[in-house]
């Protein structure tokens, strides 16, 4: 089980919710808002735990008792886990609140995914939002904040997830044996995000993914291969480009990079590149096709 302290990056905002969760000062929402791997589950797990903790000892959660046992296991009565998406589900929810707590503690609902349930499901919550019963406290969780209802979002705490330094995932992934260019690929694309950085490292296509950014990077006879391998091999090309944005952020930063990108392009032809990729990334989420995009992109590499 892992503890508030263990958390990459604790900072002062986590320390305050340990203490107001141990100290029975608790809202009765809250909205952990941050990107999938940033430890929102974990975090409102961590919360579940202590609140249903029975332990006498002044480090709640324990980890141990009976309370956290069945939290763990998934098996606390009082702990009710919400991962479908609809108002009929919601409904079912909200029928079970009405009913007598098995616990005269305290009731948690965990909604992993509040961003995924339809409109219609999360009007079904604001009256208990609301309106909340005694001793029920509702941890929700979203990756996309606008997908979430003002109204919702207005009768929730907000925390937003912290960002974790390069330093201390750099660590963290060393520790567990990464190295190399899977090391520093999953650096570069974490974007200070625990989890993507973990599951990046373990992601042999991000080798690959790897290896044709710096196809793109050459000559022309390997720029043409990787449009080829990329297209070939169905690769994710908003992974591509985010590598070739690193590399090329990397060549700009260090002038003796060993990157093709620093060997081969100037400083202006690798700002014009930067630009290119990420309009070139802006046009894959309005639905342009991934071969027209790496096309335009290869044009500006020379």
């Amino acid at each position: 089980m892992k503890s508030f302290s263990e958390f990459l990056g604790v900072t002062a905002r986590i320390e305050a919710l340990h203490r107001a969760l141990q100290g029975g000062q608790f809202v009765h929402a809250l909205l952990f808002l941050g990107p999938e791997g940033s430890g929102k589950r974990s975090i409102a797990e961590l919360c579940a735990l202590t609140l249903h903790c029975v332990s006498e000892d002044s480090a709640r959660p324990c980890g141990c008792c009976a309370g956290c046992r069945a939290v763990l296991e998934h098996e606390h009565p009082d702990d009710l886990v919400l991962e479908a998406r609809g108002v009929d589900d919601v409904r079912e929810l909200l029928d079970t609140l009405s009913l007598k707590a098995f616990s005269s503690r305290a009731r948690t609902v965990r909604i992993p995914r509040a961003d995924a349930l339809t409109p219609q499901a999360q009007n079904a919550l604001l009256k208990t939002l609301e309106e909340p019963v005694a001793n029920t406290f509702f941890l929700l969780g979203a990756s996309d904040a606008s997908a979430v209802l003002p109204t919702v979002r207005s009768r929730s705490q907000l925390f937003r997830m912290p960002v974790v330094s390069e330093i201390d995932i750099h660590r963290l992934l060393t520790e567990r044996g990464v190295s190399g260019e899977r090391l520093e690929t999953a650096l570069h694309l974490s974007g200070g995000v625990v989890g993507r950085a973990l599951s990046l490292a373990d992601d042999d296509r991000v080798l690959a993914c790897r290896a044709q950014a710096i196809g793109l990077l050459s000559g022309t006879v390997e720029r043409l291969r990787a449009l080829r391998e990329i297209e070939a091999a169905k690769m994710d090309v908003d992974t591509v480009l985010r590598i070739l944005e690193a590399l090329l952020h990397s060549a700009l930063k260090d002038p003796a990079s060993r990157h093709w990108a620093s060997a081969r392009l100037t400083p202006q032809e690798k700002i014009a590149a930067l630009r290119a990729v990420e309009i070139g990334r802006r046009r894959l989420t309005s639905y342009v096709m991934a071969s027209t995009v790496l096309t335009e992109v290869a044009d500006h590499l020379g």
